[in-house]
């Protein structure tokens, strides 16, 4: 009888048998529940292990608005992502209210740290957080407490009001089998009640078996609520009212196509040769009401004074902040106070405006109720008659000279 070498064969059955258990290599094991046992410190509850292709990537998490995250602004301080990228991906404006419970796209860097992806925040602790809390309800998943502790020198006895404590976000990198696969981008859904795999395959026109592997699951498997899904796409996602403004034109008769050209036009029509965003004459002209004076800025040197003036009527006086500042020790609610105070020192009438110990009162104490600013003072015209002249003089001038403030020391 012939004799065969079986270590080849018995190895290639093995092989055979390992690709049959995980048909496309799967990508992350599902959370599960395991993240509301605070006391159980698990690899699976510390975030999503480093295995794919690049140790950092473009990547998406989801995150439901609710009262005080709720703009792109304040959803973007909170999670330390781009808010500016936020309001662009979900067709809003930066300081745009979002509807309470939208699920919002946001776009961040994702990278492997340890052995694990993730994108990093920080949080300041308030009265009655704890490392709970801020996981599940904060930050409504997209961490856990679990990992929250791993990254932080506090214990839950030490964690106090006021310091601030870092928190790891979970976000994900395709592994070279999804990549191959087509696909290009991981996101990372926050599920809620009544949510299943197909509904979240529909939600952002992803594959049911793509999202099952990612997550190492069987269509029998248990969604929890509040719990990260990694969702493998082939393009970037978008907002939910982007999709709906789509679904509408197409309603109408559009196609594919028209949005490939309207998109490729809007992109070659708003940024000239040398990169920097050109306006056309109509819009110009319809933006100052055909020139008009009274939207002429810089005049005087009150152009930020109207621009600000312009904002705050609209209710989005935080656009007037300046982006650069932006980071985790941003309160708007403390720059929208300065703002309003220094409205206040400009108003038309001096007899309207705040003393100098006034500011000081506002600035230091915020239970101090502010009046609504009046209209600023801007250059205005009078008529003056002179006795020597036949004719009228028009004489520019500007109520701004009044006041004047001296300080004195002691």
């Amino acid at each position: 009888m012939k004799k065969y070498d079986l270590y080849p064969i018995c190895s290639v059955l093995l092989l055979v048998v390992l690709l049959k258990q995980h048909p496309s290599k799967a990508q992350q094991p599902y959370v599960n529940d395991k993240q509301f046992n605070c006391g159980q410190d698990l690899n699976i509850t510390n975030g999503f292990k480093c295995n794919g292709a690049e140790t950092s990537c473009q990547s998406y998490l989801t995150f439901r608005s609710t009262p005080p995250y709720d703009s792109p602004l304040s959803i973007g301080l909170l999670l330390h992502a781009d808010f500016s990228f936020i309001a662009e991906i979900n067709n809003i404006t930066i300081s745009q209210e979002i509807p309470t419970d939208t699920k919002t796209i946001i776009p961040i860097d994702c990278s492997c740290l340890g052995h694990y992806y993730q994108h990093n925040s920080s949080h300041q602790v308030r009265p009655s957080d704890s490392y709970f809390s801020m996981a599940n309800d904060t930050f409504q998943g997209l961490t856990t407490c679990q990992a929250m502790k791993r990254e932080n020198p506090y214990t839950v006895e030490t964690l106090s009001v006021g310091v601030k404590v870092r928190v790891p976000l979970r976000c994900a990198c395709p592994t070279s089998n999804q990549t191959a696969s087509g696909f290009m981008y991981l996101l990372a859904y926050i599920t809620t009640s009544g949510d299943n795999i197909s509904t979240i395959a529909d939600l952002f026109g992803a594959d049911k078996q793509s999202i099952l592997d990612a997550n190492e699951l069987s269509e029998d498997s248990i969604i929890y609520p509040f719990t990260a899904l990694v969702v493998p796409l082939k393009s970037k996602p978008t907002g939910e009212r982007k999709k709906k403004q789509k679904m509408l034109l197409m309603e109408l008769g559009g196609n594919e196509i028209t949005f490939n050209v309207h998109d490729k036009v809007k992109k070659q029509s708003k940024y000239g040769q040398d990169g920097l965003q050109t306006f056309s004459f109509k819009s110009i002209y319809d933006a100052t009401s055909n020139f008009s004076t009274e939207n002429k800025l810089g005049v005087g040197g009150f152009g930020p004074v109207y621009k600000a003036w312009q904002l705050w009527n609209a209710g989005k006086g935080i656009e007037f902040t300046e982006p650069t500042i932006l980071d985790e020790s941003f309160i708007p609610s403390e720059v929208l106070r300065c703002i309003h105070v220094g409205l206040l020192c400009v108003q038309d009438q001096a007899t309207d405006r705040p003393t100098m110990l006034d500011v000081v009162s506002f600035l230091a104490n915020e239970t101090i109720q502010l009046s609504t600013p009046k209209q600023p003072a801007f250059f205005i015209n009078t008529i003056t008659k002179d006795l020597d002249v036949s004719k009228n003089k028009s004489k520019n001038y500007s109520v701004n000279n009044v006041t004047i403030s001296k300080l004195d020391a002691r």
